[in-house]
């Protein structure tokens, strides 16, 4: 009974000695979203989320005590941020045009890559009479519509996920081809005074398996990148 004992004991030693080894990058995602935390010297960390409507970015120091994993979030510069932002741009050609309506084509990329950006929301709003009018963009990034003559001055909002929303007042007088350059949406920065507290359960090729401190929930298994 003592030897099992004591076999338990240096069994849990080695556990413990091998969690506070922690390197490296590791991820879960599930297809709609994507944690990651990357182990660095010094007890730091990184950490990164995605999900369908946003994604932030944090840094701080990690501290392990037996099974529980602590991320203390903390403000500083050992993460640069690779998105950088930059303003919208627009092309505008205009032809004449002698029905009663105005055609409106518009092309959606994004101004770091120029990239296509499809399932964009095109809408145009009547400044006067608030009457809305819009479209979707293809695959290739191209939506277009009609809208009356007689709206004169409009507004003109552009959004697709992941970027920032462009919005300008236009006044048609023609038909219009806009060209719209998005910048992508800034990350949110975790707030500095943030805790989050994880168990583990395991450690084993290459995965971590963690579980937030809430009875409720599941532990995910992180692999390694």
């Amino acid at each position: 009974m003592k030897i099992a004992f004591t076999i338990f004991l240096l069994l849990s030693t080695i556990n413990i000695s091998v969690f506070a080894q922690l390197k490296g990058k590791y991820c879960y995602g599930d297809g709609f979203n994507v944690e990651c935390i990357t182990f660095l010297e010094n007890n730091r960390f990184e950490f990164y989320y995605r999900n369908c409507t946003d994604y932030g970015l944090g840094i701080g120091v990690y501290s392990l005590d037996k099974r529980n994993l602590t991320l203390q979030f903390q403000t500083d510069t050992i993460i640069n941020t690779p998105i950088e932002f930059s303003m919208q741009k627009e092309v505008l050609n205009s032809d004449s045009n002698d029905s009663d309506s105005f055609l409106i084509v518009v092309n959606v990329l994004s101004i770091q890559n120029k990239e296509v950006l499809p399932l964009s929301s095109v809408i145009i709003k009547g400044n006067a009479d608030k009457r809305i009018y819009g479209t979707i963009t293809d695959l290739d990034g191209y939506g277009k519509f009609k809208v009356p003559k007689n709206l004169d001055s409009v507004t003109l909002t552009v959004e697709s996920l992941g970027f920032e929303t462009y919005t300008k007042s236009i006044y048609l007088n023609n038909d219009y081809q806009l060209t719209i350059y998005l910048p992508e949406r800034l990350p949110n920065l975790i707030n500095p005074s943030a805790k989050v507290k994880f168990k583990i359960k395991d450690i084993k090729n290459g995965e971590i398996s963690l579980k937030r401190n809430h009875k409720k929930d599941k532990y995910l298994i992180y692999k390694q990148e």
